[in-house]
């Protein structure tokens, strides 16, 4: 893979860099013939969020067999050409947050290498090989990303960063929902939220709590054991969409990686698109280039899924002064499967784990008509046309 990028191409994707090391301190790179995306998932898989780039994001943007000539952005996906890598964000972060204040800098090119010599999903057989360890990587025996950066009088400046292999590449497979609710929030609602969590964001134990009603919208913060308490309350008129029907819904989540979410849209100055229904459903952050109702034109788009419970016995369970640990991780209530006798104060997982799937010790009734529709983990499918939540979370399609 091989992509070129100006500096204002740079500096977007720098800021979504920081959003995602705030899900997780590593990022899954998909590049395909046709997109690339840049995707973490926390440690407890209750969050997750993809930046997806178009090839017209980039100056120019290609993907290629090792020793084979590139690949155009109109190649078959279904060939299986694709490279899949892992790599700690900050560590990519830091390169380019550095480089986009050198006004010295006037571009910049991500390469990805792979090793000749290892079978792949290229399908290229164990006799290639390569005698070319150029400087680029090219022919070394481990992948890595090269980072270019091209200066003022011709100096190119590089570093290589040492890639990781993944295991499965999984997405969120959530059904389209007819009663699903939408409000979409601009830059000023967006500065108004973030001013009135900013106090609990650095809590372990920070919770996010939405009631949206016909008429407004309630947002609620709790931390430090309820010694922390804010609220909000916006006006349904007052924001550029506020799709929430007749009736009041009410959800809770870990203010992390929505705060996240929420300065990475108030940073690039644009629109945050909130689609939810009932508690267990995730919640669905999306942001976008232009106007959520345009897509013409769109290059790049941020997507964001957040683990959800009931509003009401998340609040009352931070706020119990009985509590003695400070960490949410150490609750019963703690992101992940739901635990026995406590299934109102658990945050389902927004998929689960295969592995989790071969060892569960009790297969329900549920889980056993679900393996007999066939396999949990398949190909990629399309919005609408994957399996149904499992009785512990939300399934994954596999990219």
């Amino acid at each position: 893979m091989e992509a070129h990028m100006t500096m204002a191409s740079v500096k977007m994707l720098t800021k979504t860099l920081i959003c995602l090391s705030r899900y997780s301190d590593d990022m899954d790179i998909l590049a395909l013939p046709n997109s690339l995306t840049l995707s973490a998932t926390n440690s407890s898989k209750s969050a997750y969020c993809r930046l997806l780039l178009q090839p017209s994001f980039f100056s120019s943007y290609a993907v290629r067999t090792p020793g084979s000539s590139f690949r155009s952005a109109d190649t078959q996906v279904e060939k299986g050409r694709s490279v899949k890598a892992r790599l700690k964000t900050k560590l990519l972060l830091s390169y380019l947050r550095h480089r986009n204040h050198d006004k010295g800098v006037r571009s910049a090119t991500l390469i990805i290498r792979e090793p000749p010599l290892l079978e792949s999903s290229w399908g290229r057989g164990p006799e290639y090989d390569s005698d070319d360890d150029s400087e680029d990587g090219e022919g070394s025996v481990e992948s890595s990303l090269l980072i270019k950066f091209i200066c003022d009088h011709g100096v190119v400046k590089q570093h290589r960063l040492r890639l990781d292999d993944t295991e499965e590449l999984l997405a969120p497979a959530v059904e389209d929902n007819p009663h699903e609710k939408t409000v979409v929030a601009s830059r000023p609602a967006l500065q108004t939220l973030l001013e009135r969590m900013r106090v609990a964001m650095p809590k372990a134990d920070g919770q996010i709590s939405i009631e949206c009603n016909p008429i407004d919208m309630v947002v609620r913060t709790v931390a430090d054991k309820g010694l922390i308490n804010t609220e909000v309350k916006m006006i349904g008129t007052d924001l550029m969409r506020y799709d929430t029907g007749d009736t009041t819904v009410s959800l809770s989540f870990h203010i992390r990686e929505f705060a996240a979410s929420l300065t990475l849209a108030e940073s690039l100055d644009k629109y945050l698109t909130l689609t939810f229904t009932e508690a267990p459903a995730p919640l669905i952050l999306s942001i976008s280039p232009t106007l959520p109702n345009e897509t013409a034109g769109d290059d790049w788009d941020f997507q964001a899924f957040i683990a959800t419970n009931g509003a009401a016995e998340m609040m009352a369970e931070n706020s119990r002064p009985s509590l003695t640990n400070a960490s949410i991780a150490a609750h019963s209530f703690a992101f992940g499967p739901t635990q026995p006798g406590n299934s109102s104060n658990a945050f389902a997982p927004l998929f689960r784990n295969s592995l989790l799937d071969a060892d569960e010790p009790n297969i329900s009734e549920t889980q056993e008509q679900t393996d007999t529709d066939g396999p949990r983990f398949g190909a990629t499918q399309p919005r609408g046309h994957h399996k149904k939540a499992s009785p512990l979370g939300y399934s994954m399609y596999k990219l």
